[in-house]
């Protein structure tokens, strides 16, 4: 296989396609990836220390006076963060400074019945692995990262339900804007190890913090969800697995801890 190519990739725009314009692209890409992720740890993820509070969502906090779910929404808060800084920003770069197809970087059905098949058998795959895990107390002392969801079962649903968009963010920037983005129709095999490595090296350092399973995880899944893809035209399947693995650690910790 010399060269890799998709049908979004087959037009585009006459400044970005040339050998001196794909350079420009390639390092508009990778620096705003850089600022973008920075961005978004400092605002949604950097903690005060020797705590679990966000520090950027402290500033704000007076302003729900005391409410007793506070600790939820600093999370909910984190989720937008995420939503805003690896999604929106990004999905407005490619509108507006590359002029490009949202398709180009996987917001499309793509390949409906390969994506329909590895979404399947990945959740046959995860879920009960998921559901042992969370039996350890690591996992249960991370997730769900507020555990007043326990409160009731409308909260929740509200809750996991604002955690789709942190991994609409998270699995659109890593897999679609990088790895996609990066792709060209001159891609070789060389390069796209490259690219494939650099997505996964950033998303596995932004779980540094987290239990050594989890970081492991996510070494192992970055090139997996990369290869998906790649191969479905798609980010929509490797979102939707990685939003129903959230929600499952999430309710099994909670089961396997008794809050539940």
């Amino acid at each position: 296989m010399r060269h890799l190519k998709t049908k979004a990739e087959s037009s585009h725009p006459p400044l970005l396609t040339g050998n001196k314009g794909g350079i420009r692209r390639t390092e508009i890409i990778v620096a705003t990836s850089i600022i973008l992720i920075f961005s978004y740890f400092i605002i949604g993820r950097l903690t005060v220390p020797e705590t679990k509070d966000i520090l950027f969502f402290s500033f704000i906090k007076p302003v729900f006076d005391n409410d007793p779910l506070v600790n939820m929404y600093q999370y909910i808060f984190q989720f937008f963060t995420a939503f805003v800084f690896l999604f929106i920003i990004p999905l407005i770069q490619i509108r507006y400074v590359f002029k490009e197809k949202l398709s180009r970087h996987g917001i499309q059905i793509g390949d409906l019945k390969f994506g329909l098949k590895i979404f399947t058998i990945s959740l046959l795959i995860l879920v009960p692995l998921l559901i042992f895990s969370s039996s350890m107390p690591d996992i249960q002392a991370e997730y769900p990262l507020s555990k007043l969801i326990s409160r009731s079962s409308i909260i929740l649903v509200f809750y996991e339900a604002t955690y789709l968009f942190y991994y609409i963010g998270w699995e659109f920037f890593f897999r679609g804007y990088l790895q996609l983005g990066l792709m060209n129709d001159n891609t070789t095999k060389s390069n796209l190890f490259l690219i494939i490595f650099y997505q996964t090296a950033i998303s596995t350092i932004l779980h540094i913090g987290k239990p050594l399973g989890e970081i492991l995880g996510a070494a192992i899944v970055g090139p997996i969800f990369g290869w998906f893809a790649i191969k479905s035209k798609s980010v929509i399947y490797v979102i939707g697995i990685h939003f129903i693995v959230g929600i499952t650690v999430d309710i099994a910790s909670l089961v396997w801890s008794g809050l539940l």
